[in-house]
């Protein structure tokens, strides 16, 4: 009961004297308090479904101080994209992996594809500078880049939008 007291006292759950109840934003809610204790982020997402995955990724940006936009659908060509993260001027384009592993091939088809989203969302929105195409996995991976593209755990995340300015010269980026 002591538990979820805290809970609600954080705004997750909904607390009565004769039932609990939980919203479903509160799975998320529970998941950033869980990141601010200093959780590991690969356990919090093992048992999230794709699209949880995804909002995960978004709450992590957005503690960086990230504006983020989900599920963007683009035509003429028709193009889907998971997160869009912009930060002073520059946005990463995200595509969220996630699998348990990824085979060198696929991952070398998800960094070709991401490359011309990435492409794609640049000449398309001009309110931007550049675009880096990333993506965010649910474990390691065996390559940490495939054609100066991010593959980033989640694990990882935090610490990747930390520093990848110091390795900026190595990594894709898509100019105006």
């Amino acid at each position: 009961m002591e538990l979820l007291r805290f809970l609600s006292s954080k705004g997750i759950g909904n607390l009565s004297d004769t039932k609990v109840s939980f919203s479903s934003t509160d799975k998320m809610k529970l998941l950033l308090l869980a990141l601010h204790h200093e959780c590991d982020p690969t356990l919090l997402s093992l048992n999230l479904n794709w699209k949880d995955f995804e909002n995960f990724v978004t709450i992590i940006l957005q503690a960086k101080n990230y504006v983020c936009r989900t599920n963007i659908h683009l035509t003429m060509p028709r193009i889907q994209i998971d997160v869009v993260a912009t930060l002073e001027g520059m946005a990463l384009i995200i595509d969220c992996k996630h699998w348990r592993d990824m085979a060198a091939s696929k991952m070398l088809d998800c960094a070709n594809q991401q490359h011309v989203r990435t492409k794609i969302y640049v000449e398309k929105n001009r309110n931007i500078e550049c675009g880096m195409p990333v993506i965010v996995t649910l474990n390691e991976v065996s390559q940490p880049f495939v054609n100066k593209i991010p593959f980033v755990p989640i694990s990882r995340l935090g610490s990747f939008l930390k520093d990848y300015d110091l390795y900026r010269d190595q990594l894709c980026i898509v100019n105006r």
